[in-house]
This record gives C-alpha cells, structure tokens and sequence, in this order.
C-alpha cells in the first residue's frame, strides 16, 4: 500500500509544535513513519546531571522498555556530571554510574565537575574501572581536587580511546617533589593501551609547579608525545618551573602540533604586568623550534606612558622570537590589553618583526582597551562574527609580509 502524501504541517512540524503534549504525539502516532527524519533531531544528545533525583530519573529512563531505551542510548553521545550539595562521588554515586555507563554504547564525551573528590582513592575511581569506556574520546575536567598525581593518572589511564583532554583548575594536595617521586611507565595493570594518545590538550588554571612537571613528563611517555595536533595553556601568574616543563614539553611533541592558544596573563587588575623577567621567561619559552602554523597568543601590558618604549620593545622582542621559533607560522593572533597611546607603536613593532623574516604570516592583533573588563571563557578571535566586532584592516607595505588589524568587541566598548 502507497504511503499517502501528507502536509508538512503533520511530517515536519508537528514535533515542534507539539512537543510538550505528549498526549496529543500519541494520537498522532500513526504518521510516526514520516517523523524519522525529524525526530532525530529531537533526540537526546547532552545531558547535564546536577543532582541524585535527575540521576536516578536518567536511570529509570535508561532501563525504561526496549523502544524507549534503545532511542536514549544510541542518541546521548555528551554526558556532564557536577557536584551538587546531594550529587557526591561517593559508593552510591559510583554504582549508580556503573548503570549508566554500561547502557550507553555511543558515549564519547564526559565532563567531570566534583571539586571535592580528594580522598587518597575516591570511590568513584573504582567504577571507573568497571564502567565501558571504549568509546569515550573527550575527557573535561572542572574543579578537579586529587589528592596525589597518581589517582589522576589511574583515571586517564583507564580510557584507552582518549584523544582530547581539558583540564580546568585541575591541583592536587600532595606535591610530586623528591620524597614522592612519580614513576611515569605505564604499568601493565593500570595501561594495558600504553597509555593515551591525545591529539588535544587544553590545561586552565592547573595548580602547583611539580604536579605540572609530572603531567607533561608522563604524557611523553605515551603514544602522545607523537599524535598531540592541539595545545592550549592558560594560566595567570605563571612561575619559572612551570614556564620550563612547558618548553621542554613543546620541544618534544613540536614536530606534531598543528596549533597553540597560550593566554599568559589573564586581564585582571591585581595581576602582574608584562615585566622584563616576563619577557624574558616567555622568549626562552619559545626558544624551541615549532612546526605549528596557528598560534594564539594573550598577554596583558598595561604600564604608564613612561615606560611605554621599553614595553613595546618587549614585545616586539617575543614576537620576533616567536617568528623565528616557527618556521611555519602562518596564522597568528596576539590579543592584548593595552592603553589607546599604545597602538600604533606597536602596530609598528610587529610589522616590523615579521617582515624581518621574509615570509608571509598573517597577523590578528586584537585589542582592548585596558579599561574594559576581559573575555570569560571565550576566544574572541573565534567570537568576534557573533558579537558583531568591529574591524580595521592594516595595510602594513605595498607587498606586505605580515597583514595586520585588530579588533574592538563592541561588548567591551563603553558607550
């Protein structure tokens, strides 16, 4: 029997327009064969659980008849768990997680936000270890509190297919110093896989000098140090120990990496400023040489006017650094935050750093003024197109080697 042409209105429209009467679906359910197209845009996939009663819902949904759970488990594919005054990882959290892990084949990304996991061996690391994690390849770590480096490394070690990691205000209560040195070999219980092969990395606010050491140490000891495309680091006030272990880690992995978005100083007031050990410790940084051909770099430089000449030259001189770190730097962003006097100074100063190399680079300078409150969370080079951002291109020669503009959000200009 041909089936009977129908009106969109009833084909495509109909979820939308009745998609919170579930009564009124069901009456319509024998047109449902028209829906498939439609409806698997309606389906389920990102859940975000911030307490015990959704959790244990989630569940009941999950073990709900075959149709219903069937349709949940093969959409959901992001799953966020955070920390609640009733939503703890502890024993029961962690049986209840089994479940849901277990029913969820195409789960590939999972973000995990408990700020108070800080037992020596919480229990939920244990139910990592019987979960299904084969398909799980974006790992999000918020708040995370470990008590040593080695349960972190238990956890990454127990998802073999991880190839994208972001670590967010990730520290831990005990240092990795001398008394307590971490052994970075994968152990054959702990890393059947040899441990992870990650092509991003993204670390945010990640505490404590050694405890940074011995994270990057021990990625070179696995399948990483070959396959990492994507490095984003961000931290405030960084120290000297932390700034080294990065160096010796980009000039590991720098025949691989594709791109980096460093944010040195994040635009606060009470932090510190570009000072000459600054400058100096981000040119030693970059004294490896890279094969990235994106980079995104942050830095802050607010001064008075009286030392506005030897800021520039700073600057200049890390960007002339970087240039020749990177022989195949051909996209690179600088976002600053600087006083208006500023600008065309170092408009000049970077042109003139890029031109000394002879080769083509085009360059995003983007500004803001460093009266305006910063960016949270957002890279304003990606968000400019929908925060409606005004542009000005540069022309910096007839035959240019490096293009310039910047950019002035209109969301950070006061009226």
């Amino acid at each position: 029997m041909p089936v009977p042409l129908l009106p969109p209105e009833l084909t495509d429209e109909i979820i939308c327009q009745l998609w919170d009467d579930h009564l009124s679906l069901k009456a319509c359910s024998l047109t449902c064969h028209m829906w498939l197209t439609t409806s698997r845009l309606h389906f389920c996939n990102e859940l975000h659980i911030r307490s015990i009663a959704r959790l244990l819902a989630f569940i009941d949904s999950l073990e709900a008849p075959r149709l219903q759970r069937i349709s949940l488990s093969h959409s959901l594919q992001h799953l966020g768990l955070h920390s609640s005054s009733n939503l703890r990882p502890d024993e029961h959290f962690a049986s209840l997680f089994q479940r849901i892990t277990s029913r969820l084949p195409h789960l590939y990304s999972l973000i995990l936000d408990f700020p108070h996991t800080n037992s020596p061996l919480p229990p939920i690391f244990s139910a990592y270890q019987n979960m299904h994690t084969e398909s799980i390849t974006t790992l999000d770590i918020r708040l995370g509190v470990y008590t040593t480096f080695h349960d972190y490394q238990r956890l990454i070690h127990l998802l073999p297919q991880l190839s994208h990691l972001t670590l967010r205000y990730v520290f831990f209560h005990q240092e990795v110093g001398s008394n307590n040195r971490l052994d970075h070999r994968p152990q054959p219980h702990n890393a059947p896989h040899g441990g992870p092969s990650l092509i991003s990395l993204v670390m945010v606010q990640t505490r404590f000098t050694t405890s940074l050491a011995a994270l990057l140490a021990w990625l070179l000891t696995t399948p990483t140090r070959f396959s990492l495309r994507t490095l984003e680091w961000d931290e405030a006030s960084p120290t000297i120990g932390n700034l080294y272990s990065l160096q010796h880690f980009l000039g590991e992995v720098g025949t691989t990496l594709e791109a980096v978005v460093m944010r040195y100083c994040t635009f606060v007031p009470h932090l510190r400023t570009l000072s000459p050990e600054d400058s100096a410790l981000i040119e030693h940084l970059w004294s490896a040489r890279l094969h990235v051909h994106t980079l995104h770099l942050h830095l802050t430089a607010r001064s008075h006017s009286s030392l506005l000449a030897q800021k520039c030259a700073r600057l200049e001189r890390i960007l002339s650094t970087i240039f020749e770190a990177s022989a195949r730097l051909r996209m690179m962003y600088v976002w600053l935050a600087l006083p208006d006097t500023w600008l065309p100074i170092i408009r000049e100063g970077i042109t003139r750093s890029a031109q000394q190399m002879q080769r083509h680079c085009k360059l995003e300078m983007i500004y803001v003024a460093d009266s305006q409150p910063p960016f949270v969370n957002n890279h304003p080079c990606l968000t400019n197109s929908a925060r409606g951002a005004k542009r000005q291109h540069i022309s910096t020669s007839a035959d240019p080697v490096c293009e310039g503009s910047y950019h002035v959000p209109d969301d950070l200009v006061s009226n």
